[in-house]
C-alpha cells in the first residue's frame, strides 16, 4: 500500500512513501515542522536534537556503493539544502532544542523516562520540544560519568558515528550497524533482547506477503535489531523515488528536505557532490534484518493487533514491543498512513 506524498513539489509523479504513525503526526502540524525540518539539516553535525520522527517505506515482499570523506558528508549537504530551502519558501524561524544547559528545566528531560520519544511537553505551560533523546542521553552520560553515576546508562552509537567508526575500521560505510553497540544498550524502556529468534512466514494480515514472527516471548518495551540497508546517496534518491524500489527504503525525519524537493532541487544537491544520505535501503539486505518484514496494520480492525513501534534514536530506526508478545504471534506496526484507516 502506499500514500500520495502531499508536499512534494515534484518534476514529476512520485510514488507515494508510507508513513509511520509518528512522522505523520508530525506533519499535520506543517507549520512549525516545515520551520524546524529546515533548521535540522544545518545543526546535523553540532546539535542533532533536531529529531522528529520518521520517513519509512516497507513493502510487500518481492524477489555497494564505496563513499569517502564520510565525516563531511553533513556539512556539504546542509549548505546545498539551505540554499534551496529559501527557494521552496521554507523558513527556519522556529528551531529545535540544542545546546541548553542539562538540570531540571531541560526541555528534553522527558527522554530520561523513554529513548524513544521525540517531543517533550512541558506541563507547566503545554509548550511543545522537538528532542534528540540519543543526544540528550549522551550529554547526560557524560556529566553523570564525572561521578559514575553514567556508568549505568549505555547508549547506542548514532547513525553518523557508527559510519565513521566502520570506515575507520575499514569496513567501508556498509558495515555501520556493526559498530551501533545495540545490544548492549541500557536506559527507561528499552529491555534487552536475548538470543532473539524470529520466523517469516505468510503473513496473517491476508495480503500476500511475508510478515515477521517471533518464535518465542517478548516482554513489553524490546528492542528488536536496528532496521539495516544500504547506505542511499542523493543520487540513489532521484534515481529510485517514485519507483517500486523505493519499498524498502527507511529514511529518519531529518532527510526529509530531499525527499519534498523537485527533481531539479534533488540535481543542485548532488550536483554539490554530497556521499551519502542517512536513508537506507533494505531491499537486498534478507540477514539479520528482521524489521524488515514487519507488517503495518490497514484498518481498524488490524490495529487491534499491532504489537510493535517504530522509533527512531541517532538517526537509526529501530522497532520496539508495546505489550507483551507470545511466542508465535506476528509483529505487527502502525505505520499511520493515509490510504489506511490509521490507528
Amino acid at each position: 500500500m502506499q500514500k500520495r506524498h502531499r508536499a512534494a513539489p515534484s518534476d514529476a509523479r512520485l510514488r507515494p512513501p508510507m508513513l509511520p504513525s509518528l512522522a505523520g503526526r508530525a506533519l499535520r502540524r506543517p507549520s512549525r515542522v516545515m520551520g524546524v525540518i529546515a533548521t535540522s539539516c544545518l545543526l546535523a553535525l553540532a546539535t542533532r536534537r533536531a529529531g522528529l520522527g520518521f520517513v519509512a517505506w516497507m513493502g510487500r515482499e518481492t524477489q555497494q556503493q564505496p563513499v569517502a570523506e564520510a565525516a563531511s558528508r553533513r556539512g556539504v549537504l546542509a549548505g546545498a539544502v539551505m540554499g534551496l530551502l529559501p527557494a521552496l519558501g521554507w523558513s527556519a524561524a522556529q528551531a529545535p532544542a540544542n545546546a541548553q544547559t542539562m538540570g531540571l528545566d531541560d526541555p528534553c528531560r522527558c527522554c530520561d523516562k523513554d529513548w524513544c520519544v521525540t517531543t517533550c511537553t512541558e506541563k507547566s505551560n503545554g509548550e511543545n520540544t522537538s528532542c534528540d533523546c540519543q543526544l540528550y542521553l549522551t550529554e547526560k552520560r557524560g556529566i553523570l560519568s564525572r561521578d559514575r553515576a553514567g556508568d549505568k546508562l549505555k547508549i547506542p552509537l548514532d547513525h553518523e558515528s557508527a559510519r565513521q567508526k566502520s570506515v575507520a575500521s575499514g569496513t567501508g560505510e556498509e558495515g555501520w550497524a556493526s559498530q551501533l553497540k545495540w545490544k548492549d544498550a541500557a536506559m527507561m524502556r528499552w529491555v534487552r533482547m536475548e538470543n532473539p529468534r524470529f520466523e517469516t512466514g505468510n503473513s496473517t494480515l491476508g495480503d500476500g506477503s511475508l510478515g515477521l514472527f517471533t518464535a518465542r516471548g517478548l516482554a513489553k518495551y524490546t528492542v528488536l535489531p536496528p532496521y539495516l540497508g544500504r547506505p542511499l546517496s542523493v543520487d540513489d534518491l532521484l534515481r529510485m523515488r517514485g519507483t517500486p524500489a523505493m519499498e524498502y527504503v527507511f529514511c529518519p525525519l531529518q532527510e526529509r528536505p530531499l525527499l519534498s524537493l523537485s527533481d531539479g532541487g534533488l540535481k543542485q544537491i548532488a550536483a554539490a557532490k554530497p556521499t551519502t544520505t542517512f536513508c537506507v535501503d533494505g531491499a537486498s539486505v534478507l540477514e539479520r534484518n528482521p524489521a524488515r518484514y514487519i507488517r503495518a496494520a490497514r484498518n481498524k480492525e488490524e490495529c487491534k493487533r499491532v504489537n510493535v513501534q517504530l522509533c527512531e534514536f541517532g538517526n537509526v530506526g529501530y522497532f520496539r514491543t508495546t505489550k507483551a508478545v507470545e511466542g508465535g504471534q506476528e509483529l505487527i506496526a502502525d505505520f499511520g498512513t493515509e490510504d489506511f484507516e490509521g490507528c
